[in-house]
């Protein structure tokens, strides 16, 4: 009696139909099972037509399948873990990404040359950016990983790397260019020269005050 009271103000504080599966479960074996004598009085046939009915059928159905495997269930716990292997690759190409852009701003501002002369994987100075990444590689695993792999994305082919330079410079542009309309003055400098080649190299340079901090951009 004190479990089927238990029971019953289990299912008041939370209804069966929001409960999840393998409660439903819990509860189907908890029910209380009474003895039920049933004698039938007349020649009527109600209860033979509500035994074959359609919803009789369907409740007797659902009843002994519940808590057992569906695959409803089956296709949903696939797609969660794809999902999650999904988010698990694309976190890792994002992390492996952000070190390829530090090592081109890391570049950038030391003003050092990306490529060299040879850069197969026989070389013994591949340039600075193929070296850098290798040097990731012997204490980040994940970088390992990535110039390790047969296929997918690697990030050390020549036209990645102009990608990448070319995308940090608009990002750099875009930022001189918001504290460029934010500026009361603008002064320019322009100066041009030869070089090593003897073409004509045209260099600009901003000079403003933001926030009242005196800032140069070339």
């Amino acid at each position: 009696m004190d479990q089927c009271s238990d029971l019953i103000v289990y299912l008041k504080s939370r209804p069966f139909s929001s409960l999840p599966y393998e409660e439903k479960y819990a509860v189907k074996e908890r029910r209380p099972k009474p003895h039920l004598n049933i004698v039938q009085r007349d020649k009527h046939q109600s209860p033979r037509k509500h035994q074959i009915s359609k919803k009789h059928i369907l409740n007797w159905e659902r009843y002994h399948l519940l808590a057992q495997l569906r695959i409803e269930h089956a296709l949903s716990e696939a797609a969660r873990l794809s999902s999650l292997k999904h988010n698990e690759m694309v976190s890792r190409n994002r992390r492996y990404l952000g070190r390829l852009i530090q090592v081109i701003c890391f570049l950038g501002k030391q003003e050092l040359s990306f490529r060299g002369h040879d850069e197969s994987d026989q070389s013994e100075n591949k340039g600075n950016y193929l070296e850098i990444l290798d040097m990731l590689a012997q204490e980040e695993q994940f970088v390992r990983e990535k110039l390790e792999s047969i296929s997918g994305f690697k990030g050390t082919s020549s036209e990645i790397q102009n990608e990448l330079i070319e995308c940090a410079t608009l990002v750099v542009k875009e930022t001189i260019q918001k504290e460029l309309d934010l500026a009361e003055f603008v002064s320019v400098q322009a100066d041009e020269t030869l070089d090593v080649s003897c073409k004509s190299q045209m260099s600009v340079i901003f000079r403003y005050c933001v926030n009242d901090s005196v800032q140069e951009r070339f």
